[in-house]
């Protein structure tokens, strides 16, 4: 994929506290600060589903990770819940045929949709 998972959560970092920065300024735009906090969250949710597949050794325990996780995000993401409905299991069982980068790829472009609403404002 070509990212790093560990500059990528660096980067996270950087722009959460460059958010806060920027809502506790008395100019701030409110509807910024929104579609920001959206794109943050999305960046977050591609961290912790991620996270699955570093921790997890085995495929059985890496599935149920990412089935729990895709559960969760699917609730908050249109894209990601459509996708979850494409694939084999669930409801109480274990998806077998999740792929990574789909669910990531998803949530990135929620993040980017988020921010381009909030350089539009």
């Amino acid at each position: 994929m070509g990212v790093n998972f560990t500059k990528y959560i660096d980067l996270l970092s950087d722009a959460k506290f460059a958010l806060e920065k920027y809502q506790a300024l008395p100019n701030s735009d409110p509807e910024n600060v929104k579609f920001l906090k959206a794109s943050l969250i999305a960046h977050v949710n591609a961290v912790d589903f991620w996270d699955c597949k570093i921790r997890m050794p085995s495929s059985g325990t890496l599935a149920q990770c990412q089935t729990q996780k895709i559960e969760a995000i699917s609730i908050n993401y249109p894209s990601v819940d459509k996708y979850r409905k494409t694939l084999s299991g669930g409801n109480g069982s274990i998806y077998n045929d999740i792929d990574n980068n789909q669910v990531l790829s998803l949530l990135w472009i929620d993040a980017k949709e988020s921010l381009d609403k909030a350089r539009k404002n």
